[in-house]
């Protein structure tokens, strides 16, 4: 059998002062709480993640459950219902933490509003000012502490800068620069002695990989916006994986940085474990790979039952009559 670097990094005995943490993470969902057909086989679905977050929850030291943003827009169910059967959802599965996507804005501010009221989870991001948004003032934190096995997890999270260009987050809403907005929320983690930090980012996979390499004291970097699929997962219809799960980056501190996104609409979960030593530094980190989420996964019984709930004002949506065609639409031309 061959065995990866990585794999036998942390296949290595463990010192009693390391700790391990594992990260079950999606990114870019938007609304897609149904399954999704590809070539005939249906992927994703938040019934069937539920199914998947709860057997991990169940299985692996010291979990933690990121949404790397753009949970809004894609589907019917964001059409009627403007962001708040996600939040049901993300609720149900007891997200840990949120980063906002660009798509987040993309109804104005007051529909990410009711979102982030209804959110049972935080939403972070560091370098989204939204201090003179009254919608939003005091509902995005610039970063959180999440506490598993007596250890503190600082999650910082980060937004593109393309943010106000591409979507609608209305006059009120400003972006910190980038670069210097995350930096100085590690470093006040830091200062606080959080010595394991997660930056949670709607960003994209190419950028993520060089704040990897430029910014101090990050540790893993849980990505999305790109809708990158990294990895060896894969399916008929599925695009080529754009780079290895987990990608390793050289950071500027002498160390290793963890990079990590999971393609789109829950299509795949993905589950990493990182283990960090006595000063957070990481030392090893498993070689598992994005878990297919198809048809062979269970739906969650109490999930599907509140897929149910949503699902009557959608059907109504799908079988209402729009038009009439006059006469009988020609068929089109085959090849070319």
């Amino acid at each position: 059998m061959r065995l990866t670097l990585g794999l036998i990094a942390f296949l290595l005995p463990l010192s009693a002062a390391d700790f391990t943490a594992t990260f079950l993470h999606v990114n870019d969902t938007h609304a897609r709480v149904e399954p999704t057909v590809i070539q005939g086989k249906s992927y994703g679905g938040m019934a069937r993640l539920g199914t998947l977050i709860e057997r991990y929850r169940q299985s692996d030291p010291n979990p933690i459950v990121l949404h790397a943003g753009d949970a809004f827009q894609g589907t019917f169910y964001f059409n009627v219902y403007d962001g708040l059967a996600d939040v049901a959802f993300l609720n149900a599965m007891h997200l840990d933490a949120m980063t906002v996507g660009n798509h987040e804005f993309d109804k104005g501010p007051a529909t990410l509003g009711a979102f982030a009221r209804n959110a049972q989870f935080p939403l972070v991001s560091a370098n989204l000012d939204v201090d003179s948004e009254p919608a939003l003032a005091g509902r995005v934190q610039r970063s959180d502490i999440l506490t598993r096995g007596g250890e503190r997890i600082g999650i910082v999270g980060g937004i593109t800068n393309d943010a106000l260009n591409i979507s609608s987050p209305g006059p009120n809403v400003r972006l910190r620069d980038q670069h210097s907005a995350l930096q100085a929320e590690i470093d006040a983690l830091t200062r606080q002695g959080v010595n394991k930090i997660v930056l949670l980012t709607h960003i994209g996979y190419r950028p993520e990989l060089e704040l990897a390499r430029t910014l101090h004291n990050v540790d893993v970097i849980v990505g999305g916006h790109s809708h990158t699929l990294l990895g060896t997962t894969t399916a008929p219809g599925f695009p080529m994986s754009q780079g290895p799960y987990p990608t390793i980056v050289d950071n500027p501190d002498q160390g290793k940085t963890v990079v990590v996104q999971s393609w789109e609409g829950e299509k795949v979960l993905g589950r990493i474990q990182v283990t960090f030593d006595e000063q957070g530094r990481v030392t090893r980190w498993s070689n598992t790979q994005p878990v297919l989420v198809d048809e062979s996964v269970p739906e969650q019984p109490a999930l599907r039952a509140l897929l149910a709930a949503f699902e009557k004002p959608i059907a109504q949506q799908r079988d209402r009559k729009v038009a009439e065609a006059a006469e009988p639409l020609p068929k089109p031309a085959l090849g070319g």
